[in-house]
């Protein structure tokens, strides 16, 4: 998964399939989990784009432009994702970040 992460077709669905498994016994992995996979997902893709976020090199990038780079399709689906996993806006973790080197949770 980790190898495939910034591919906005990555779903559960190919998931199974590479790992010749269904998408019953992938939900069953993480059944003893606090989280779902679709959700264990996300949460890579967005700690991904908060490190982008701190980094210098990507400072010329807009937030929309790493979003999808990481396999978002819609950056308003992104925005709430961050929201609800970081306790703040893209843009203003973005400035945070980058202005102090702050992680947020």
């Amino acid at each position: 998964m980790q190898t495939h992460l910034r591919d906005p077709d990555l779903s559960i669905h190919r998931i199974a399939l590479a790992l010749n498994c269904s998408k019953r016994h992938l939900h069953g992995v993480f059944e003893q989990e606090e989280t779902t996979l679709a959700d264990y997902m996300q949460a890579l893709r967005l700690d991904a784009c908060r490190r982008d976020f701190q980094s210098p090199e990507h400072a010329a990038r807009s937030i929309t432009d790493i979003a999808l780079s990481w396999g978002y399709n819609s950056p308003a689906h992104f925005s709430r994702g961050f929201r609800k996993q970081f306790g703040a806006s893209p843009s203003v973790a973005r400035t945070r970040l980058a202005g102090r080197g702050v992680i947020l949770r």
